[in-house]
């Protein structure tokens, strides 16, 4: 393949400016859902917090547990 670029975008040259330029456009658009900034950050005591809360378990046996996939790990790391 001749004239073909990798990035987040694979493809040549004229195709990624158009997607990139689509994607300029969504980002800048006001109906871009997801726009907007974080009111206040959340730190990680609030977050092992609500994941100890919504499975009602220990931070201690959390760290603990042995069964695979864990989704209480998998909640806290997302």
């Amino acid at each position: 393949m001749i004239d073909v670029y990798a990035g987040f975008i694979l493809g040549k040259g004229g195709f990624i400016k158009e997607k990139l330029a689509d994607l300029k456009q969504t980002v800048e658009s006001k109906d871009f859902s997801f726009k907007g900034a974080l009111t206040k950050p959340v730190g990680v005591s609030e977050i092992m917090e609500s994941i100890t809360r919504k499975y009602g378990i220990k931070m201690t046996d959390m760290r603990k547990l042995k069964h695979r996939p864990s989704k209480e790990k998998k909640a806290a790391i997302y």
